[in-house]
């Protein structure tokens, strides 16, 4: 079993550029056992057969990275996609990252040492800013996965794949929080700028704007009203509030 992973998944039109990603992760001050690419079989939203690039394949081949065949479960596949993979059990420490950032190469170290801190029991990643009140690390009510974030397998149960068959499947950050925390897990958040701002996109002219994992193009289906049904899901589905749980939050 691996003890630690760095774990993503990428899309067809973009998984040439899947390299600057990779490299950045591989000149992280903290080494995984295993940095894992999710690639599904076929992409759903786009009905495209993923080609895996030589370059990869490569990488692949000499072992400095794996490529994991997954089922595709939309944006949540950079996670979800993993807990198919037979090295992965409960307490794996998971570390995922987007496909089109490139990360400082401290951003793992700093989320470890937060997951250490709280008696590796908790989920972490980046907040910055989304409580006003609170000015240091805290608990948040959601990780803002672009930055990057730390979880385990244990944290979740099976009916997460349910959010996956449903248009929240767009809105990952959100949905696998909030699993998360019915769950009776914590997601502490680092309020740290430079988790955020030193994480950045490349400037590619083939690859700018295009084909985002979780840009939906439908007005009904915009974020504001993803995290809305979200809410609403999660309320229906677990009686769990997420408004009273934001309540929750700032008073402790």
């Amino acid at each position: 079993m691996y003890k630690t992973v760095f774990s993503l998944t990428t899309i067809p039109s973009r998984i040439d550029n899947l390299w600057m990603t990779l490299h950045s992760l591989f000149n992280q001050t903290f080494r995984p056992d295993r940095i894992i690419v999710n690639v599904p079989h076929k992409s759903t939203r786009f009905n495209t057969e993923y080609i895996i690039p030589d370059f990869l394949q490569h990488m692949h081949n000499i072992g400095n990275i794996e490529i994991h065949r997954c089922d595709d479960y939309g944006p949540g596949t950079k996670l979800l996609g993993l807990f198919s993979h037979p090295n992965i059990d409960n307490d794996t420490v998971i570390f995922v990252f987007d496909d089109d950032r490139v990360y400082n190469a401290d951003i793992t170290e700093k989320l470890l040492t937060a997951y250490t801190d709280n008696n590796s029991n908790v989920s972490v990643g980046s907040v910055s800013g989304m409580l006003e009140k609170h000015q240091y690390n805290y608990y948040a009510f959601y990780f803002m996965g672009f930055s990057g974030y730390l979880t385990c397998k244990k944290f979740f149960t099976d009916d997460i794949f349910e959010c996956t068959k449903l248009n929240i499947r767009y809105c990952d950050d959100h949905y696998l929080s909030y699993h998360i925390l019915k769950n009776n897990y914590k997601i502490f958040g680092l309020e740290d700028k430079e988790l955020e701002y030193n994480t950045y996109i490349p400037l590619l002219n083939d690859n700018e704007n295009v084909d985002s994992l979780c840009r939906i193009e439908d007005k009904d289906l915009n974020a504001k009203n993803l995290i809305k049904e979200c809410y609403k899901y999660y309320k229906e589905r677990y009686n769990f509030d997420i408004e009273e749980y934001k309540k929750y939050l700032e008073n402790i």
